[in-house]
């Protein structure tokens, strides 16, 4: 298997500009050039996040979906 893992957390940060860092970012950027692999539940933590975001007003619906 070549490529990198991204987590779930490291994605949140994508959705969200006052959660990246440096090293997201890079994460980003090296999915232009990479192959990335995620662990089986991982659309079940973001989804999970999401959600919760759009229930406290960080994500309207329309974002959301």
């Amino acid at each position: 298997m070549t490529g990198f893992v991204v987590e779930a957390s490291v994605a949140i940060a994508w959705l969200f500009e006052d959660e990246a860092t440096p090293e997201t970012e890079a994460v980003l950027d090296r999915l232009a050039h990479e192959e990335a692999h995620a662990p089986g539940l991982w659309e079940l933590e973001v989804a999970n996040v999401v959600l919760f975001a759009e229930r406290r007003g960080r994500l309207s619906e329309a974002e959301s979906a």
